[in-house]
């Protein structure tokens, strides 16, 4: 700080501009630093998460350069029909009627969690959604923190081909050609064999990706209710942690302009309701607070041999519908679409 002062103490009449590149190069500078002592001290363990001196550096150069919130005046904010105003957005693809519930799909910069029971599906539909992306052109960069990557091999081809997974191994030829003609890329990510992935080290993969010349345009991750938060906050030990790790989450789908898809746990009591509530959710119900669309899946034991879901859409920021919906589910073909005369419900369900 003191070589902060004397540098602007020995202009003559230094401005405003000269001060603020100080402070921010002396500011710059301290989180460089505190980054290079992380990694230096930390290097040799196996647990280390490099993610988080990677969130530090990157800050160091957003302050350094001077990079700054943008503020609009609301006299020459966008107006509706300008290019500003229209929201980018990728279907989902599993039903259009859930699709048109929101607004179109998910958006760019926008975080949507799937919150279910164990054992109804999250995965399933979780690789339904990012293999309709990629069908549709999007670059999918997708990671595991549960099942072996060969499941999710198996899950992507049974979603390219409906087939089960018996069908499957006499179909390697077919399997082959469909993946080869997916529009768009999909990029596999195991984080079950080393330190569980968080929000900074999810935002370094994606720097890196870009750097190497992938141009990812949407995520799936499997999924954030057993992600890390970053090491800042991981020893506070308070239910609020989670709760700000979804925030982090959120943010790193707003500064890539991507849309981030995951799936988070309900609680024992809530797996016992048709239709359940921000209070289910597992760890944290702040969860439900800071997610841009939450989808809630449930089935009875009597749905889910007839092969139909429910699927609640408990949050959404483009509308203040949230219909249920009845939707034809055969996870063991990974198909799932509209149920043809289904009654579905209005507004919110009991």
């Amino acid at each position: 700080m003191q070589q902060v002062i004397n540098h602007v103490m020995e202009e003559d009449e230094p401005d405003d501009d000269q001060i603020d590149y100080a402070f921010r190069q002396y500011v710059a500078r301290g989180k460089a630093a505190r980054a290079a002592r992380m990694v230096v001290t930390h290097r040799d363990s196996p647990v280390f998460d490099y993610g988080v001196p990677a969130r530090l550096l990157a800050d160091a150069e957003r302050i350094a350069t001077g990079q700054r919130v943008e503020v609009v005046e609301s006299r020459d904010a966008a107006l509706p029909g300008d290019d500003e105003m229209v929201r980018d957005f990728v279907p989902l693809g599993i039903s259009d009627r859930l699709d048109a519930a929101l607004a179109g799909g998910v958006g760019r910069g926008e975080l949507l969690v799937i919150l279910a029971p164990q054992n109804v599906g999250k995965t399933s539909y979780l690789w339904r959604i990012a293999t309709n992306a990629a069908l549709a052109g999007e670059n999918c960069w997708t990671a595991t923190l549960e099942i072996a990557l060969r499941k999710c091999y198996g899950r992507y081809y049974q979603c390219l081909t409906g087939l089960t997974n018996t069908e499957m191994l006499t179909a390697r030829r077919l399997i082959n050609t469909r993946r080869k003609k997916v529009n768009g890329k999909v990029w596999f990510n195991d984080f079950r064999g080393r330190s569980k992935l968080s929000p900074a080290q999810l935002h370094a993969e994606l720097e890196q990706a870009r750097d190497e010349g992938k141009e990812v345009s949407f995520v799936m991750i499997d999924y954030a209710g057993i992600m890390k938060p970053d090491n800042a906050r991981a020893n506070r030990g308070d239910y609020l942690i989670k709760g700000e790790m979804v925030v982090d989450l959120r943010g790193v789908a707003a500064e890539f302009d991507v849309p981030i898809i995951t799936a988070w746990q309900v609680n024992r009591i809530g797996s016992t309701k048709l239709v359940f509530g921000p209070e289910d959710v597992a760890d944290s119900w702040e969860v439900t607070q800071h997610a841009d669309i939450i989808l809630g899946l449930n089935q009875t034991r009597q749905e889910q041999q007839e092969n139909v879901m429910r699927v609640k859409v408990m949050k959404q920021r483009e509308d203040t519908d949230k219909p249920l919906l009845y939707l034809h589910s055969d996870l063991r073909r990974m198909k799932i679409c509209d149920l043809e005369g289904a009654d579905d419900g209005e507004g919110e369900a009991g």
